[in-house]
């Protein structure tokens, strides 16, 4: 065994050496990246921009779509796919949101409100995040 060309490194408390080796790893596959059709783009942004029940949600998005597909079907298939799609999406990161939320232990909650005519919406959150930064490095 070569050991001369070995990896060495230290985990803390202990030498380890890795034997250099001849063997070629097989390149990663690189993945595609899809371009979005101009008719998901639009459904997306609708999508969004939809309120009301799921059932009336729907029946909008497919009058709004039916004028873009030759055939009834098709259209109730694409709405019907990407609307499930959609939903599925905004429940799981509902989902993990609430997950990361009861990852720690809360002990309070607090709502700020901001005077508009001294801050925008953005050098208020820079503002806030430099006092919590210096609250918790200052009291822990």
């Amino acid at each position: 065994m070569n050991l001369l060309a070995a990896k060495i490194y230290n985990d803390g408390s202990n030498w380890i050496a890795i034997p250099h080796t001849e063997k070629p790893y097989k390149p990663r596959r690189q993945r595609k990246k899809r371009e979005r059709s101009e008719e998901l783009q639009q459904f997306e942004t609708a999508f969004t921009k939809s309120k009301g029940k799921r059932t009336n949600r729907k029946a909008k998005l497919l009058q709004e779509f039916m004028p873009m597909f030759k055939d009834k079907e098709k259209a109730e298939q694409f709405v019907e796919e990407h609307f499930n799609r959609l939903s599925r999406n905004r429940w799981e990161r509902y989902k993990r949101m609430i997950r990361r939320g009861y990852t720690n232990q809360w002990n309070y909650f607090c709502t700020y409100t901001y005077d508009s005519e001294k801050h925008t919406e953005e050098t208020f959150r820079q503002s806030l995040m430099n006092t919590l930064y210096h609250l918790s490095s200052r009291r822990g």
